[in-house]
């Protein structure tokens, strides 16, 4: 992302990625789309890739600017007649779109976006000293203290 695109940049950036790997079918939509904002290079493109691999389908960012941003990549995302398996269709190339953030300094803001498989499977298990299994369904990756609220 050039530095000063702000909000424009993101949807530029989001537009550019699904029209060079979905369109190509180097990407095997429905797929759940990391966007990272902020940090490094490095950073912007690991958080990206947490964001979509680690959050559970419909889970929204605890801020409220963060949450709209992913509501309004999520309906770009869908808009672009692009559907499964990049073949044309309405509505079916991402399952969700999950927004992170970094901070960085203001005169550039790296941009990453990871687009994950439908595909993709995790299971959460804790296994205690006693050897009992206890699973979990949704696991919270993401803690107030890993995204600086409150700090």
């Amino acid at each position: 992302m050039v530095e000063g695109d702000g909000l424009n940049g993101v949807r530029k950036g989001l537009v550019d990625a699904i029209a060079e790997f979905g369109r190509r079918g180097l990407t095997c939509p429905p797929v759940i789309i990391g966007v990272g904002i902020g940090g490094t290079k490095d950073q912007a493109f690991s958080i990206a890739k947490q964001a979509a691999v680690l959050r559970p389908i419909g889970d929204r960012h605890p801020e409220p600017e963060v949450a709209a941003i992913e509501n309004e990549l999520f309906d770009l995302a869908n808009s672009l007649g692009l559907g499964a398996m990049g073949y044309p269709g309405t509505g079916g190339y991402a399952l969700d779109v999950h927004v992170e953030i970094a901070y960085t300094h203001s005169a550039l803001t790296p941009l990453g976006i990871h687009q994950l498989c439908q595909a993709a499977r995790r299971g959460v298990v804790r296994i205690h000293a006693d050897g009992t299994i206890e699973s979990r369904d949704a696991p919270s990756w993401f803690s107030e203290h890993h995204r600086r609220i409150g700090l």
